[in-house]
């Protein structure tokens, strides 16, 4: 199942990148009839892989400074929010008794960045996007497990301070109303804490883990929605 998911991301990633060049390719030539911006500001709507509306998660917001045809400034935020509880059935040894626990699980990560962006291939109704900058996040997230005379929990608070690049194409199909496809890699430093907590009736225990490292991400394509104004 695993290897089913990660082929699945895989093609979905092609895919999209494929969309994007072909998006790219059908720019006629260089500069016609694209040398100037629909407005100077924009604001842009996307969506990441797996969007939940319900759980509002993989929601992308930003807003564009235009300086030229050729040049924008853009900052940007995603979220990512989930609140779950549930049953897990827990069999004994034998398989003839069985527990229910109850479970709770509370998530939230945000992304701001800042890109310059550059337009060096341009149409009429088409252009290219090339842009990069810094990117700051924050995750935090609690799980707990209730079982008979033991609590469990894990709290993880983590951070990121990095450099993204992004590539992609923007494609108008109304004078200010435009579709966007993009591809992200980020470069990050992280830190993360995590603490593991066990409540018994007559005691408890914690354990306090802490994790720094550099990092590649890449980021599924995302696609939305520009409008100019």
């Amino acid at each position: 199942m695993a290897i089913q998911r990660y082929n699945r991301t895989i093609c979905r990633k092609l895919c999209g990148i494929a969309l994007i060049l072909l998006m790219l390719a059908a720019i006629p030539a260089y500069g016609e009839n694209g040398d100037e911006a629909p407005a100077k500001w924009s604001l842009q709507f996307g969506i990441e892989r797996d969007f939940q509306l319900g759980e509002f998660d993989g929601m992308q917001i930003s807003i564009r400074k235009h300086c030229s045809a050729q040049k924008a400034w853009r900052l940007g935020a995603s979220f990512n929010c989930l609140i779950a509880n549930g049953d897990i059935e827990r069999h004994s040894y034998d398989e003839v008794n069985m527990d229910i626990l109850e479970s709770d699980f509370r998530g939230f990560e945000a992304v701001l960045s800042l890109i310059h962006e550059w337009h060096p291939l341009r149409s009429k109704s088409i252009r290219a996007i090339i842009g990069c900058g810094p990117e700051l996040g924050l995750e935090t997230s609690n799980y707990e497990i209730d079982q008979p005379g033991r609590l469990r929990a894990e709290d993880i608070q983590a951070y990121h301070a990095g450099l993204r690049g992004v590539f992609g194409a923007e494609w108008f199909v109304a004078k200010q109303i435009s579709l966007i496809g993009e591809y992200a890699l980020s470069i990050v430093y992280s830190h993360e804490s995590t603490v593991n907590t066990n409540e018994y009736t007559t005691r408890s225990t914690e354990l306090v883990t802490k994790k720094n490292s550099f990092e590649l991400a890449t980021n599924s394509v995302n696609f939305g929605v520009s409008v100019y104004f």
